[in-house]
């Protein structure tokens, strides 16, 4: 079977933010989640444009908003990398989840970041205005090919400076890293099933840039790094 024909397979599966599912599984597979992240890099990978946009602001506070944050490892994370460089960033993470918003207000109160979380559904809302840096890791697979424009588009026609998009890079060796590392870092059967079910939804990176140039992306910078995963990079003025 093509890696095309799984990807229609997968839109049709459940999602790891599905309304159904129970609270406790939920909140394992964030866990599991952020375990992956940190072993991917994640944070060092989406810091590097956001470090270039904090030059060209010299002083003056970052704001940035994180998209279908999750648990909010990956917000913290940079709030926390920008102040041990002395940075400042002003960080909310959005996400349609109440049960990830709850998580990431707990986990940021528990490390002392001064990050806030809000319930928002940008697909069904629109990515908000007033931000410097419009930023998702790990969404842009879970939604189909309409929905992943609209949120381009709504990314790119935010009023931002700078705005990444990092994602999973369809492909075998992407797969396999995902089997394992799904398994080593998480028990939740949740997290072993979807990391499988996103690798074989996702788009390749070139794949990513010519949806991103559809949806008026002017500029697309394209940078790969591990574990088989693409980094978008736009900057719409």
């Amino acid at each position: 079977m093509l890696w095309g024909d799984l990807r229609v397979r997968r839109l049709q599966a459940e999602r790891m933010d599905d309304p159904g599912l129970e609270v406790g599984e939920h909140r394992r597979a964030l866990a599991g989640l952020r375990r992956i992240n940190a072993w991917s890099g994640t944070v060092g990978a989406v810091w590097g444009p956001i470090r270039e946009e904090c030059r060209r602001h010299g002083g003056r506070a970052v704001r940035v908003l994180d998209v279908a944050c999750g648990g909010g490892d990956v917000a913290i994370g940079l709030w926390r990398q920008a102040r041990v460089e002395g940075w400042r960033l002003e960080v909310v993470g959005c996400d349609r989840s109440r049960v990830a918003v709850e998580v990431g207000r707990s986990e940021a109160a528990r490390v002392g970041a001064e990050v806030g979380f809000e319930e928002r559904d940008v697909i069904a809302d629109g990515v908000p205005e007033n931000y410097d840096v419009v930023m998702s890791t790990l969404f842009l697979h879970h939604l189909g090919e309409e929905e992943a424009w609209g949120l381009l588009r709504s990314m790119w026609g935010s009023g931002a400076g700078l705005v990444v998009v990092d994602d999973l890079e369809r492909g075998w060796w992407g797969w396999v890293l995902a089997w394992l590392g799904s398994r080593v870092l998480s028990r939740s059967p949740v997290v072993h099933g979807d990391a499988l079910k996103s690798v074989e939804g996702a788009w390749t990176g070139i794949e990513a840039v010519g949806l991103a140039r559809s949806a008026g992306w002017l500029e697309v910078e394209l940078r790969r790094h591990w574990p088989a995963r693409y980094l978008m990079v736009g900057r719409p003025r």
